[in-house]
């Protein structure tokens, strides 16, 4: 339940094709009309030729499991039983009621096309109608129960015909294009091209015609071909093709009845619900008749013809953008344009940070905590902010006001998921779903793109921070030092200010290396480092200049005496509470020139450094005299 609504949950395939669409569309009209919210969670393509599950399928994981009440899988359309079986397995887990359409499974109900009736009434309409007698099959693949169960529908057919079948009346086209060709064009060169070609698919029948015609072959005066699926291919072939029209309307009607049942807790029978396909009889079969698309149909494609090639230069110009934009907020701004609406973003909080790698996957496909990137429904003052999860989308009920489904796609890159979008259309437009898969790749890409740019950014601010600091003290090493130097000497100059130098070095370094080991002596080079910085001022160059020797070039005259004895007491501070058996001091030279002209680099490191050791010195003989050092 979700505001006081039942939420009926729907996984499937290739929202943007027109019989996924026509489910879809007419699923969610039959349920809104009993108040039910349909969830729609999608992938752009079917994951039939996935050998490893892609980043896209982790939408399915996206599923709330505490708001659903009754979950509806599209077997066919996913084209992966191991999603399938992922789902209904997490579906019995939270005592979810199932439904599935086009599958079997025995923890759902089923609801789909009787295959068998349909496609018998294609064979009868050959063998009984046309009466050809010299008929050839053009099957699928050898051991699938698709094309099993028609090889012996057509044997039937046959028999009841009185026709003897043999072997030799089978080809195998393995429901795809390359197959296909391959056995027709086997049948062309032997001449044993059959009067009459029934086919298992629209797709193998297509494919028929065209070597038909490439060997010279005239359809249907020569040879009679149908196919089955009513695929949109078959309004548009030469001649038209006789199939069979799967409506998906009325599937989608019958679904619907189903999880009403459900819900209402109407006690149903586990035996499938079957929509029976309505054969579509055109010139291929040799009926002399055409068949047009369905108006809609046409309109769409038009459309798409038309409008999309734009649309989408327009929108990936808008989305280059976002791969250069040079802050979160940037990016988010670039995609508030007409050309992308009913639409928010949800990016997982890790993500947008540019310090976290974006090739890693979190530990969660989709986190607690997630930061809404864009809102189409926003003002134009909108910022990217976080906001739990669970709380779906911001603006929820707005969105649900419309009564049209809430569309779900995961957004990845490289396959990493990193956050999903939904699409909250507020009217029923085939143009709206024909959109999806090109936004999904384009914000996938760009929000990926920008991603990875910034955490470049990032690494390249890292590498420069290694390349000019010391790694111990945390000062400028020589290298950074010299490059800083370059445009502080400048600004300097048109100043025309003094310049104050700063020279330490940490007295008996040497005797604390031999004596208590090098870690020792880095310990002591690190908090003379510490007291040197936190002495000088905050916009001083400071340098770790040799192994113990630091130096600060100060803009301006400053206080020594203050510096010496700031450094001084941190030292003696920390040589109070550290507990080693050695002291650590430092003996400070300082320069001051009077201005920017007698700041040669040399001669500044001269002048201090001879500053510094007349320090050294009196330090040396106040050691001796007192014998501070213990060994």
């Amino acid at each position: 339940m979700l505001l006081s609504r039942k939420v009926a949950i729907l996984c499937t395939a290739k929202i943007h094709d027109y019989r996924t669409y026509e489910f879809v569309s007419n699923l969610s009209r039959h349920l809104s009309t009993e108040g039910i919210i349909l969830f729609v969670y999608n992938i752009s393509t079917d994951l039939y030729w996935s050998d490893n599950m892609p980043a896209e399928a982790s939408v399915y994981d996206l599923i709330d499991w505490k708001i659903a009440d009754i979950v509806i899988v599209m077997d066919e359309k996913i084209k992966s039983h191991l999603v399938t079986e992922s789902v209904l397995s997490k579906a019995k887990k939270h005592n979810v009621p199932a439904v599935i359409v086009d599958g079997v499974h025995p923890d759902a109900f089923t609801v789909g096309f009787d295959y068998e009736s349909g496609f018998e009434e294609v064979v009868r309409h050959m063998i009984e109608d046309h009466a050809y007698k010299d008929v050839h099959f053009l099957a699928g693949i050898p051991g699938n129960n698709f094309s099993d169960r028609r090889i012996e529908i057509f044997r039937k057919v046959l028999e009841e015909n009185n026709i003897a079948f043999s072997p030799e009346m089978i080809s195998y086209g393995y429901f795809w294009s390359g197959p296909a060709k391959k056995a027709v064009q086997l049948l062309a060169d032997s001449k044993k091209i059959p009067r009459a070609l029934i086919c298992a698919n629209d797709n193998m029948a297509l494919d028929a015609l065209e070597v038909l015609q490439e060997n010279g072959i005239s359809c249907p005066d020569e040879c009679a071909v149908s196919g089955f699926d009513g695929m949109d291919s078959i309004y548009f072939s030469t001649p038209q093709l006789t199939s069979s029209h799967c409506s998906h309307a009325k599937l989608a009607e019958a679904a619907a009845k189903t999880v009403l049942k459900i819900l209402h807790g109407e006690k149903i029978s586990k035996s499938p619900v079957l929509v029976r396909p309505e054969i579509i009889l055109a010139q291929s079969c040799g009926c002399r008749i055409g068949h047009l698309p369905p108006p809609e149909y046409l309109v769409n494609l038009s459309n798409r013809y038309f409008e999309f090639p734009d649309e989408t230069r327009a929108i990936f110009r808008v989305l280059e953008k976002m791969q250069t934009s040079n802050s979160l907020n940037e990016a988010s701004e670039t995609l508030r344009r007409d050309l992308i609406y009913s639409l928010t973003v949800m990016v997982n909080k890790s993500y947008t940070s540019p310090y976290n790698e974006p090739n890693r996957q979190s530990a969660k496909h989709f986190e607690d905590t997630m930061c809404v990137f864009y809102d189409s429904e926003a003002g134009k003052d909108f910022e990217p902010y976080d906001i739990d999860r669970s709380e779906i989308i911001p603006n929820l009920k707005q969105a649900l006001a419309s009564s049209e489904p809430l569309i779900f796609t995961a957004l990845d890159f490289v396959n990493v998921t990193f956050g999903y979008m939904c699409f909250h259309f507020s009217y029923d437009d085939i143009l709206n779903y024909s959109r999806i898969p090109m936004i999904v790749t384009a914000l996938r890409n760009s929000i990926g793109g920008f991603a990875h740019r910034q955490y470049q950014r990032y690494l390249g601010a890292q590498m420069e921070e290694l390349y000019k600091t010391d790694s111990l003290t945390g000062l400028y090493n020589r290298s950074g030092f010299n490059r800083v130097f370059e445009y502080f000497t400048e600004r300097l100059k048109k100043s025309k200010g003094p310049v104050t130098v700063v020279l330490s070095d940490l007295d008996r370094l040497k005797q604390i290396n031999d004596l208590y080991g090098h870690s020792a002596g880095d310990k002591a080079i690190q908090e003379s480092a510490r007291a040197f910085k936190l002495a000088c001022p905050e916009d001083a160059l400071c340098v770790r200049f040799g192994g113990d020797e630091l130096l600060a070039v100060i803009e301006g005259d400053v206080d020594t005496d203050a510096l010496k004895k700031k450094i001084a007491d941190y030292l003696d501070s920390y040589n109070e509470i550290s507990g080693k058996p050695y002291k650590v001091k430092s003996s400070i030279g300082v320069f001051k020139t009077t201005g920017a002209d007698d700041i040669g680099f040399e001669t500044l490191v001269r002048r201090a450094d001879e500053s510094m050791y007349k320090e050294k010195e009196m330090h040396h003989k106040s050691e001796n005299s007192a014998s501070t050092f213990q060994v």
